[in-house]
């Protein structure tokens, strides 16, 4: 497993933790991942927040074949502080054009996945992936 924490300049900070593993004989195997993430940003109004959670299973069998199962979602929320003039990018680069604009995105999926091995010159794969996104504005 593991943990990381992070700051920086802007009011930038991280957090992120995981964890994996599986049974000795590599037979079956998951993880699991999270972060989070956020900034207010060089500009007013240009911060922005991040959720992501991420996880996954997978069975090996003998004779090379395996099925595996993956999911995520993740949650973005992005302040716009749209584009500034020329004299303001020069003398002013904090501004924010439009402080009320913002985005949010959510997203999420699965993924599910194999290899089977039918002898030493064939095998056959496959996957399917299920997926959305949603997404949100607000431009004034």
């Amino acid at each position: 497993g593991y943990t990381v924490l992070r700051a920086g300049s802007y009011g930038a900070l991280s957090a992120a933790a995981g964890i994996g593993g599986g049974t000795g004989d590599g037979v079956n195997m998951y993880r699991a991942d999270s972060s989070w993430s956020r900034s207010d940003g060089f500009r007013d109004h240009s911060g922005y927040e991040i959720w992501n959670v991420q996880g996954g299973v997978k069975r090996n069998f003998r004779n090379g074949s395996h099925l595996k199962l993956n999911s995520y979602w993740n949650d973005t929320a992005y302040d716009l502080p749209g584009p500034l003039s020329p004299h303001d990018a020069l003398h002013n680069p904090e501004k924010s054009a439009y402080p009320d604009d913002h985005a949010r995105i959510h997203s999420y999926g699965f993924a599910l996945s194999g290899k089977g091995v039918i002898n030493d010159d064939n095998r056959i794969e496959g996957s399917y992936t299920l997926s959305r996104r949603e997404s949100h504005e607000v431009l004034r």
